[in-house]
């Protein structure tokens, strides 16, 4: 079982692999009272961090409840729907809420390419991270992809660079690369950057001299 955290909101959250599991911690259902009603978010919805995803209520008052990760709706409790009290008897075990898959969704379905759709993403939100490798696979290949560097320039966002040198298990972020209009150029410069740098596996690694 993963660490459990809390939100100022008076939700709590735990995250196994890449599902996190949210609910209302134990003071707000004493706050609250008798639980008499709950309603939960559908299963697909997207949502934001500190966005409202459902609703409870007590035979004292009303509250909205919030999530505390950006992304998708994967499970709901429909438990604690047919059984609202069960929020007071168990309110951070049993009777969570629902469960999230964080990120951001992107639909491969219709026309629209990927690159596109993760521009719309970026355009769509305050803050948003993305984490690329730029050769595409684990594989070996010659060249970078290029998709990473038309998703910055869509999106107007700068790259972050960042290299994994395993022998001297080093993490290595480097200065933030804004794109010009020049991708040979840009490539070349950014390539720089990792000319040292060794890969747990290096006959699966590009050579850049």
């Amino acid at each position: 079982m993963s660490e459990k955290k809390y939100s100022k909101q008076h939700e709590w959250v735990t995250i196994e692999g890449d599902v996190a599991t949210i609910g209302i911690t134990t003071h707000a259902a004493e706050m609250l009272g008798d639980v008499v009603f709950v309603e939960l978010p559908e299963k697909g919805k997207s949502v934001e961090k500190e966005g409202q995803a459902g609703v409870v209520e007590s035979t004292k008052a009303a509250s909205d409840v919030y999530t505390p990760i950006t992304g998708e709706i994967t499970d709901t409790n429909k438990s604690i729907v047919d059984d609202p009290g069960a929020v007071n008897k168990d309110p951070e075990g049993t009777a969570w809420f629902f469960k999230g898959l964080g990120g951001a969704p992107l639909n491969r379905k219709g026309n629209q390419n990927i690159v596109e759709g993760i521009v719309d993403v970026y355009k769509s939100k305050q803050k948003f991270r993305l984490a690329i490798a730029p050769e595409g696979t684990r594989n070996l290949v010659d060249e970078w992809k290029t998709g990473f560097y038309y998703i910055a320039k869509g999106a107007e966002v700068p790259i972050q660079l960042v290299g994994f040198d395993y022998p001297k298990r080093e993490v290595v972020f480097y200065p933030l690369f804004t794109p010009t209009e020049n991708i040979e150029a840009d490539f070349k410069a950014m390539k720089s950057n990792f000319k040292d740098v060794k890969g747990k596996n290096p006959d699966k690694s590009i050579l850049i001299t």
